[in-house]
């Protein structure tokens, strides 16, 4: 969660490979929804990218998203990350 929130890639990584739960929930929060809050888009497409649900536990993203202040350019990266994922599932 703390490598969320700093958007390191880097630890993110290695924790993912080293077997991490993209979808483990601290409570409510993911640390799909830590990266969103912080506004770290890069963590967020990589936590998408290695199979992270962004409706996991029923914490749905874009309703934590209203709650937080982006700038149009993070909100639209943000958007676009979620519609990529919402392609690519299947119908």
């Amino acid at each position: 969660m703390i490598a969320a929130t700093k958007g390191n890639i880097q630890i993110g990584e290695a924790l993912i490979e080293g077997g991490a739960d993209v979808n483990y929930a601290n409570g409510n929060a993911t640390a799909l929804t830590f990266a969103l809050t912080y506004g770290h888009v890069r963590f967020m497409e990589l936590l998408l990218g290695r199979g992270a649900d962004p409706n996991v536990r029923g914490v749905e993203v874009e309703s934590w998203m209203k709650a937080c202040q982006f700038s149009a350019k993070t909100q639209a990266a943000i958007h676009g990350l979620l519609q990529e994922y919402r392609s690519r599932l299947p119908s």
